[in-house]
C-alpha cells in the first residue's frame, strides 16, 4: 500500500463527518490487514483511532476503529506505543456490552498485545475485569474467544496467575464446556494450562475443570484445543498433593477414551496425557492397572501412527518402575517388537526401542529382548537417511552395552556401524552415543583388541574434538577402558595424551576430569609412559587432587600419581609440584580412596633409597 494512501486515511480521521471518519478507519483496517504500510504513519494514527473508539454516538466508527487497532496490534514495532496510547480506550470498549462487534475487535487487540511479555502486567491491571466480563457474555462467541486468548497470554507471567485465577476461573471453565465455540475452548484450555504451571493453583483448577478437560480430549475439538487440554492435565498432575486424587478422578475417564470407538486423535491425546502422568513414580501402578491393555491395543493400531508413538512413549515411562516391568513385558512385548520391526514412522520405532531398552533392565528379560532388537538396531545404525534414527539406535545399544553378558554379541554385530557413526560429523548426538557404546564395550578386557583394531584412531580423533564435548568425554571413557590393555597403552598415549590433559583441566565438568584422570591412571601403569605423563599432566593432576567437590576425580588423580611415583627419576618433580597436595589429601578423611592413594604415593616417595633430594625437601616441609 502506498504511503500516500495511509496518510490520506489518517487525515480523514480528523474530518468532521462521522461517515468520513468511519470510512477512514475502515481503510486503515484494510491497509493494516494487507501488512504493507509505513509504521511511523500508522503510529501517528493511534490518537485519532482512540478518539473515534470513544465516540459513543458513532457505533460503526467505533467498530471500524477497533478493527484497525486490532489489525495493527500484531506488529511488534507498534505494540508498546499501541498499549501506551490505546489501553484505556480498549478496556472501556471491552467492558461495553452495547456494541458486540466493537467489543470483540477490542478484545482481539488485547489478545495480540498480550503476546508481548513486557506489556502483560499493564494489560492485566488495566483490563482484567473487562476481559472477565466479556468472557461471561455467552452471546458474543468471538469476543469470548479473544478474551480467553488474551488471558492465556497473560497467564504466561507467573506473578499474574493468582490474580487471573481468582477473577476468571469460573468463566474459563464455563467457556471450556461450550461445544459451540471451538476457538474459545482452545484458548480457555490454554489459559488453564498456563495457570496450572503454578502449583498452588493445581487443586482449584482440578476441582473446577477436570471433567471438562477430560471431556475435551474425546470431543470434536481443534488440534490446538486437544493439545491445550492435555497440557493442562499434565500440569495439574505435577503437584504431588493433587496427583493421586487427580489420578483417581481422571483415570476412568481417560481410559474410557482410549477404547475403540473414539477418534484416533482423541486416543492419541489420551496416550500423551498418560505418558506424561507416568513420569511420576506414584502414578505408574494405577496407570498400569487401569490402562495397560488399552495402551497395548493402541500399539497394534497401524492406522494411528500418532497414537502408536504416544502409547509407546507411555509404556516407556511406565517401565521405569522395575517392579512393573515383568507385567508390562507380558502384555506389551510382542506389540513393541512388532512396532520396532514394522512401523513406517521413525518416531514410533524410536519410542518402541526406548520402551524395550527400559524393559531390558530386568535381568530375566534382557537376553530375549536384546536378541530380538540387535539386528534391527544395527540396521537402523546403517540408515543414512535419518540422523535421529541412528542416534536413537546408538542410544539403545549404549544401554544394552552396560551389561557384560550382552557386550560380545554387540561387538560382533555392531562395530563397523558404530565406527561409521563415530566418524559422522553431521550427527553430533549419534556420534556421542556411539562413543558411549564403545565406552561400555571397552570396560570388558577381552574386547579391547577388536575395539582398538576397528576404532582406536577414530576414538583418539574424537578426544581432540572440542566441537562435540559429549562425544569427546565418551571417547575418553572408551580410551580409559582400552588403556587396561598393555599393548594399547603406548598408541593411546602417543595419540591422546595432550587431549586427555585438556579434559583433565576442564574444571566445569567433574565427570570429564574424572574420566581423563582414570585414563591417565591406566596409562601410568606402563613404565615407559610415566615420565611423559609427569611432564605433561602433573600440574593438572595436582590441581584435581585439591578439588574436594569432585571426589571421583580426586581419587583417580591420586591413584594416577601413585602409579607415577614408580618412576624414580620423577620423584623430585612430583614431590616439588604435588608433595604438599599429597600430604593434605592423605589426611582428608572425607575421601578415603583418595586419601589411601595419596598415602601410598607419599610412602613411595619417602622410602625410595635413591630419593635423597626429595627426602631433604620432605623433612624441611615436615618441620
Amino acid at each position: 500500500m502506498l504511503q500516500g494512501s495511509i496518510r490520506e486515511a489518517i487525515a480523514c480521521l480528523l474530518d468532521k463527518s462521522p461517515d468520513t471518519r468511519t470510512s477512514a478507519a475502515q481503510q486503515l483496517a484494510r491497509i493494516a490487514e494487507a501488512g504493507c504500510y509505513d509504521t511511523e504513519a500508522a503510529v501517528s494514527s493511534l490518537p485519532s483511532l482512540c478518539k473515534l473508539l470513544g465516540d459513543d454516538f458513532n457505533a460503526d466508527g467505533q467498530r471500524a476503529a477497533a478493527m484497525a487497532i486490532a489489525r495493527l496490534a500484531p506488529n511488534p514495532e507498534m505494540q508498546a506505543r499501541t498499549a501506551e496510547v490505546a489501553l484505556t480506550a480498549l478496556a472501556a470498549r471491552v467492558q461495553d456490552s452495547t456494541n458486540a462487534a466493537c467489543r470483540s475487535w477490542a478484545a482481539c487487540s488485547l489478545h495480540s498485545l498480550a503476546h508481548a511479555p513486557g506489556l502483560r502486567r499493564p494489560i492485566a491491571h488495566a483490563t482484567l475485569p473487562a476481559l472477565v466480563s466479556l468472557l461471561q457474555d455467552a452471546t458474543n462467541a468471538q469476543g469470548r474467544a479473544h478474551a480467553a486468548g488474551a488471558l492465556q497470554c497473560l497467564a504466561h507471567n507467573a506473578d499474574l496467575r493468582k490474580l487471573i485465577a481468582d477473577a476468571a476461573l469460573p468463566a474459563l471453565v464455563s467457556l471450556l464446556k461450550d461445544a459451540s465455540n471451538s476457538e474459545g475452548r482452545a484458548h480457555a484450555a490454554g489459559a488453564l494450562q498456563q495457570l496450572a504451571v503454578s502449583a498452588d493453583l493445581d487443586k482449584p483448577i482440578a476441582d473446577a475443570a477436570l471433567p471438562a478437560l477430560i471431556s475435551m480430549l474425546g470431543e470434536a475439538v481443534s488440534a490446538e484445543g486437544r493439545a491445550n487440554a492435555a497440557g493442562a492435565l499434565q500440569n495439574i498432575a505435577v503437584d504431588a498433593e493433587v496427583r493421586r486424587p487427580f489420578a483417581d478422578a481422571a483415570l476412568p475417564g481417560l481410559v474410557s477414551l482410549l477404547h475403540e470407538g473414539n477418534t484416533a486423535e482423541a486416543r492419541a491425546s489420551v496416550a500423551t496425557v498418560l505418558g506424561n502422568l507416568a513420569n511420576h513414580a506414584d502414578l505408574r501402578k494405577p496407570i498400569v492397572d487401569a490402562a495397560l491393555p488399552a495402551l497395548v491395543s493402541l500399539l497394534w493400531e497401524d492406522s494411528n501412527a500418532e497414537g502408536q508413538v504416544n502409547a509407546a512413549g507411555a509404556v516407556w515411562n511406565l517401565a521405569a518402575d522395575k517392579f512393573l516391568r515383568r507385567a508390562i513385558a507380558e502384555a506389551a512385548l510382542p506389540a513393541l517388537l512388532s512396532l520396532l520391526n514394522n512401523a513406517r514412522d521413525a518416531e514410533a520405532r524410536a519410542e518402541a526401542a526406548g520402551a524395550l531398552c527400559m524393559l531390558a533392565n530386568n535381568a530375566g528379560l534382557r537376553q530375549p529382548i536384546a536378541e530380538a532388537m540387535l539386528p534391527v538396531l544395527v540396521s537402523q545404525m546403517q540408515d543414512t537417511t535419518d540422523a535421529h534414527v541412528r542416534a536413537e539406535a546408538a542410544g539403545c545399544l549404549r544401554s544394552f552395552a552396560r551389561h557384560a553378558d550382552l557386550r560380545p554379541s554387540i561387538a560382533d554385530a555392531a562395530l563397523p556401524a558404530l565406527v561409521s557413526s563415530l566418524q559422522d560429523t553431521t550427527n553430533a548426538e549419534g556420534s556421542a552415543r556411539s562413543a558411549g557404546v564403545m565406552r561400555n564395550l571397552a570396560a570388558q578386557a577381552d574386547l579391547g583388541k577388536p575395539i582398538a583394531d576397528a576404532a582406536l584412531p577414530t576414538l583418539v580423533s574424537l578426544v581432540h574434538d572440542t566441537a562435540n564435548p559429549k562425544a569427546r568425554a565418551e571417547a575418553a571413557g572408551a580410551l580409559w577402558g582400552l588403556a587396561n590393555c598393555t599393548e594399547l597403552q603406548k598408541p593411546i598415549a602417543d595419540g591422546a595424551l595432550a587431549a586427555l590433559v585438556g579434559l583433565l583441566q576442564n574444571a566445569s565438568n567433574a565427570e570429564d576430569s574424572a574420566v581423563a584422570a582414570g585414563a591417565l591412571q591406566n596409562l601410568a601403569r606402563n613404565a615407559d609412559l610415566r615420565k611423559p605423563i609427569v611432564d605433561a599432566a602433573l600440574p593438572a593432576l595436582a590441581s584435581l587432587m585439591q578439588c574436594n567437590a569432585n571426589p571421583l576425580g580426586q581419587q583417580h588423580a591420586a591413584e594416577a600419581v601413585a602409579e607415577l611415583v614408580e618412576d624414580q627419576s620423577s620423584h623430585f618433580q612430583i614431590a616439588l609440584e604435588a608433595g604438599t597436595t599429597l600430604q593434605a589429601l592423605a589426611a582428608h578423611a572425607a575421601n578415603r580412596p583418595a586419601s589411601k592413594a595419596a598415602s601410598k604415593a607419599l610412602a613411595r616417595l619417602e622410602l625410595q633409597p635413591s630419593n635423597a633430594q626429595a627426602r631433604r625437601w620432605w623433612r624441611k616441609n615436615e618441620r
